[in-house]
């Protein structure tokens, strides 16, 4: 879509234009299958724009006729020198916008799918990067794309995490009996504290990411429950909103108002859960097929060599044909006696 820099200049046709490339962007993102709430609401602000410019510029040139009634009627107490057809182009700029972070987000969704796959055939821990990809769908779905990037982010450097654990293994699997007795204390030391460290952050982190997008969630319910309430009264009591434009906006709070009381319970559940593996990691500690992986080696190398016996011990214990001749005859002589 064509950017129109000088505002001012902004013609209806100009405007107009713009609001149809904006629709044909919005109908290139439903073809995707991309969710377009936020677009379209965009697009409807936008057309409110044109007509209030429209309005404003009959009013303007003191026609007569029925569109003098009907522009008189809907900007009755509104100050419509202010209105014009740059008002359009913001709108129409803004839904440009939308469509470019909502494509860039996508391709970075396909690229952690790849990446995902890829470390899969090295044998890298995914299975938490999988539920987090899940988790920036949903994200994606809702039009959070700053809430997505957080989440692909969290995503990349657990993998780059897991990843390195692993080279780490493999080194150390690959490495010469002789280096681990030199080292083995150190090297040890090292896992353990690498086990411990993994386990717990992640399970923290996603708590308390978690716990912040709830706190936002429960904030964001209270002012979008303050808007309606001053919707209605700017409706009803100051007469400042027209039909139309109350339509959207209650309709747009009441969308994302029951949006947000179907969130909420769900991250409420899941942090009931993390909450109740954490207790029962406190009662009941079990070593994961991960940790056992990791331990086994350590253990193995651990254990002490057994000793090799001296040439001379070795002697020692083939006994000569003499000695058990004597012994035979000693014997024999005790038996006698008896």
């Amino acid at each position: 879509m064509a950017v129109i820099e000088d505002f001012e200049e902004v013609t209806s046709e100009e405007a107009l234009t713009a609001i149809i490339d904006a629709e044909s962007e919005m109908n290139e993102m439903i073809n995707d299958n991309f969710s377009v709430n936020a677009v379209n609401d965009t697009i409807i602000a936008a057309k409110s724009a044109y007509d209030r410019a429209m309005f404003a510029e009959i009013l303007a040139k003191n026609t007569s006729g029925i569109l003098l009634d009907e522009a008189s009627s809907s900007l009755e107490g509104f100050n419509y020198d202010a209105f014009s057809y740059s008002d359009v182009i913001i709108y129409t700029d803004q839904v440009t916008k939308l469509k470019a972070e909502a494509y860039d987000v996508f391709d970075h969704l396909i690229a952690l799918e790849f990446k995902i796959e890829e470390y899969k055939l090295e044998s890298i821990e995914i299975e938490e990067v999988e539920i987090l990809l899940e988790e920036a769908y949903l994200e994606f779905s809702f039009e959070r794309y700053i809430s997505t990037k957080e989440i692909l982010s969290e995503a990349n450097l657990i993998l780059e995490e897991n990843r390195a654990r692993s080279t780490a293994l493999r080194v150390v699997s690959t490495s010469g009996k002789n280096f681990f007795k030199k080292h083995w204390v150190v090297l040890s030391i090292i896992f353990i504290i690498l086990i411990f460290l993994s386990y717990f952050s992640y399970f923290a982190l996603r708590r308390i990411r978690l716990e912040r997008k709830l706190k936002k969630l429960h904030s964001e319910k209270i002012s979008i429950k303050q808007l309606l309430i001053d919707t209605q009264k700017e409706r009803f009591e100051k007469l400042k909103l027209s039909s139309h434009i109350y339509g959207i906006r209650m309709d747009y709070y009441s969308r994302r108002l029951n949006e947000i009381s179907s969130e909420i319970p769900v991250i409420q559940e899941i942090l009931k859960k993390i909450e109740k593996k954490k207790i029962k990691k406190m009662t009941k500690p079990k070593i994961t097929k991960e940790k056992s992986k990791i331990i086994k080696p350590i253990i193995s190398f651990i254990k002490p060599l057994p000793e090799k016996k001296s040439k001379k011990q070795k002697k020692l214990k083939k006994k000569s044909p003499k000695l058990k001749k004597l012994k035979k005859k000693t014997s024999n002589k005790k038996t006698k006696r008896k």
